[in-house]
């Protein structure tokens, strides 16, 4: 802005940061419980038509690291924590590394 001088030009600049942080971390969250659930596993026994009481883990008491802490990782970390997950999160901040670790119901508020 300053480069090419729109800084003084009395206009207003934002950006779509974050805008898709929640489809994000709702996909994420997603993916996980797939794998948790273990739904590969569930779709090989019903394509074999094989019918026996079967039962998961819980995605809550888990642990997940969130690489890259801007607006979608701060939602996936916050989404992650609200469901009872241990959530660690890594990100940059002025060159230096950062981590943190959130705790249910944390609005993923920055370390």
């Amino acid at each position: 802005m300053a480069r090419t001088g729109l800084d003084r030009s009395g206009l207003t600049a934002t950006t779509a940061s974050g805008i898709h942080a929640v489809p994000l971390a709702e996909f994420a969250l997603a993916g996980a419980l797939h794998f948790v659930k273990g739904v590969p596993d569930l779709r090989r026994r019903q394509q074999a038509r094989h019918w026996e009481r079967y039962t998961t883990r819980q995605l809550a008491g888990q642990r997940a690291l969130v690489v890259g802490l801007g607006g979608i990782g701060r939602q996936v970390t916050a989404t992650f924590a609200a469901l009872g997950v241990q959530v660690w999160g890594l990100g940059r901040d002025g060159g230096k590394l950062r981590h943190r670790r959130a705790e249910q119901g944390d609005r993923a508020r920055r370390a």
